[in-house]
């Protein structure tokens, strides 16, 4: 019986050993890693998140803010056509020409 006691206790710290032991060297990947991944993000041409958002929320409220104009400025020129079709030419009606 004390055998058995003996080899689960070896065998539960072996356990604990390795799982330290990964542990340990998912936080050594991931330091060594982030530089390296920041480096082929920059040799890529790869923007963080972050910026991708705010550079697409700005594209998105210039597209709208284009949108607006376009149509004010339809409606101005609409109203301008208007305008011109009801003028009056303001050249007198005489009889004479003006050379």
């Amino acid at each position: 019986m004390a055998t058995s006691r003996r080899l689960a206790s070896d065998l539960f710290r072996l356990t604990r050993g390795a799982a330290r032991t990964c542990r340990r060297m998912g936080r050594e990947a991931a330091a060594r890693g982030m530089p390296a991944r920041d480096r082929l993000l920059d040799r890529l041409g790869l923007v963080p998140r972050e910026e991708f958002d705010a550079v697409r929320e700005l594209a998105e409220n210039a597209r709208l803010e284009n949108e607006r104009l376009a149509e004010r400025i339809a409606g101005l020129e609409a109203g301008g056509r208007k305008r011109t079709t009801r003028r009056r030419s303001t050249a007198k009606k005489t009889g004479a020409s003006t050379p």
